[in-house]
């Protein structure tokens, strides 16, 4: 058996929030395990969709639904010939209006 190391952190009322499913916890939490110090990260749709065993296409409307509820922040990225790469999220640990 394989021992899990580390940990992450995720906005308690994501927990307790009844309009929340158990499949947008989980997509939450796998961006919670790609942040960085600066409480941001990059990772694909293909990525978090890996890491939550979903398709990627379920990925997107979790993480459309995380973003309404006010759990993160996305923001676009593009290089500079316009082509998009990986959002950028940012986790919101307090639902204060942004």
């Amino acid at each position: 058996m394989t021992e899990i190391k580390g940990g992450i952190v995720i906005p308690i009322q994501a927990i307790t929030d009844k309009s929340l499913s158990h499949a947008d916890i989980r997509v939450l939490s796998s961006i919670c395990s790609f942040l960085n110090q600066s409480n941001q990260c990059c990772p694909s749709y293909q990525e978090i969709a890996k890491v939550c065993n979903m398709d990627k296409r379920n990925v997107q409307k979790h993480i459309k639904k995380l973003e309404k509820n006010g759990y993160l922040v996305i923001s676009p990225r593009a290089f500079n010939n316009n082509a998009t790469i990986s959002n950028e999220y940012s986790i919101l640990y307090s639902r204060d209006k942004i």
